[in-house]
């Protein structure tokens, strides 16, 4: 049928040959007629082959040679590590109440592994010894198992436990600490712990040098404004924060115009105490006051006393002093406990202690007794006996102190122990040694503390 319509076309164009054009256009339609049915060949011919291999596409592997890849010596990158996944750290400060095994649970540690570490722990510490405010660390590995822990036990040591491959491993360590000597000079506007605090100290040292004077000075009602402190100390650091402070090496105090100087020194067969310039111990007999700080005296030996609660006047035969209940009440001397108990007349919660010389002390009104106190029981000086309470009539917690001196009440304010013994002239040249390098380190620092601008 395409060949007739074809000549058909080619008869029509045999009557256009009398013109130049028509003989070119009917020349091309001839060739034209000539070639088409070979296109059309040639184009069912591929369309039969594309079918062929898209029914069989491995025909075309088999007709085309395979391709020989070229190969290069080049290195191939090393793998990639994989990324380590951080372990977890968790620190702070233990709560009140806290356990070692409820800090373990706080972290996720299974029961499992607590109980190994607990078990490690107790090798070297005791886990209920733990307390409140103390700080501690703990490093988790990806699993959520323990790698490490440290717990701060005070200001020298710490815990550490550590995993190993035979399980976990415990050990007490000492902190690196730093010792230096300082001199801190200060003067009384109020009271001590101001004075301290003004200069950048802290309240532990008021504490020692109450310790340091004990027998020579009441720190609750002698200091008067304008007295003036000066005091050689070890402190302790830790990457330049003070931890702790060490020994009072050397101490002088003028108290309302009187000077009383102070220096640590470890004699020949004896413990290190605080001496004077001239080799006496400040040890006395008895101490200055049953309270360490802070306790104002509200009501003073008296004859004749209006008593708040009764309405009348009496006699007040003691000193009543002022502080917080719960308050540690010290033994004024070495004695033996002579009664422990209520007392009838109003003295509530009651301790009376006998001590050499004939002298007997009481302490009334007391919160509670301490452990050990018991009537026949040997007491220390500076032990604590009991705690200001408000127990029998009172209107507030506070420290009735009395003191008898061969049956008699006597004005504690009156009293001074008996000083001891001083050193003995063997053993006065190494005192002085001590005494002189102090008083040289006292100067120093005096000069080098002037030189410092003012907090």
């Amino acid at each position: 049928m395409t060949f007739r319509i074809f000549s058909k076309a080619k008869s029509f164009l045999t009557g256009l040959r009398n013109s130049a054009w028509e003989r070119r256009a009917g020349e091309r339609l001839t060739l034209l007629c000539r070639t088409r049915p070979m296109l059309i060949l040639i184009n069912l011919s591929l369309l039969l082959v594309n079918l062929a291999f898209f029914l069989n596409p491995q025909l075309l592997d088999m007709l085309l040679p395979t391709a020989t890849p070229v190969t290069e010596n080049i290195p191939k990158p090393a793998p990639a590590a994989p990324a380590e996944t951080p372990g977890k750290q968790l620190e702070g400060k233990l709560w009140s109440g806290a356990s070692f095994d409820g800090l373990l649970q706080k972290a996720g540690l299974t029961m499992n592994q607590a109980q190994q570490i607990l078990t490690a722990a107790r090798k070297v510490f005791d886990p209920r010894k733990i307390k409140a405010g103390n700080p501690y660390s703990l490093l988790l590995d990806q699993s959520g198992a323990l790698e490490k822990l440290r717990y701060t036990i005070d200001t020298d040591r710490y815990l550490q436990i550590e995993k190993s491959p035979q399980g976990y491993t415990s050990v007490i360590q000492k902190y690196p600490l730093t010792a230096r000597r300082e001199v801190i000079t200060v003067r009384v506007e109020d009271n001590l712990f101001n004075a301290l605090s003004d200069a950048g100290e802290k309240d532990l040292l008021a504490m020692k040098l109450s310790d340091v004077f004990q027998w020579d000075v009441d720190f609750n009602t002698d200091l008067r404004r304008g007295d003036q402190f000066r005091v050689l100390v070890e402190k302790m650091y830790l990457d330049q924060e003070l931890v702790r402070y060490g020994d009072i090496l050397s101490a002088e105090i003028t108290n309302q115009g009187k000077k009383i100087q102070a220096f640590r020194h470890a004699a020949a067969g004896r413990n290190a105490e605080y001496y004077d310039g001239s080799g006496r111990p400040l040890r006395k007999q008895m101490l200055k006051s049953p309270l360490p700080f802070l306790a104002p005296v509200t009501s003073r030996f008296s004859r004749s006393r209006y008593h708040p609660i009764l309405k009348i006047y009496r006699p007040h035969l003691g000193i009543d002093y002022g502080a917080p209940a719960g308050t540690p009440v010290l033994s004024m001397a070495e004695g033996t406990v002579m009664a422990r108990g209520w007392d009838e007349r109003g003295g509530g919660n009651m301790v009376r202690i006998s001590h050499a010389g004939g002298m007997a002390t009481t302490y009334m009104h007391l919160l509670r007794f301490a452990d050990g106190v018991a009537p026949g029981q040997k007491v220390r000086q500076g032990q604590t006996i009991g705690y200001v309470g408000a127990t029998g009539l009172a209107t507030g917690a506070h420290l009735d102190f009395r003191i008898q001196k061969g049956g008699q009440y006597v004005n504690p304010v009156k009293v001074h122990g008996a000083p001891a013994d001083p050193l003995p002239p063997s053993l006065m040249a190494a005192f002085s040694q001590v005494r002189d390098g102090l008083q040289q380190q006292m100067e120093i620092g005096s000069q080098s503390a002037a030189l410092k601008p003012a907090r």
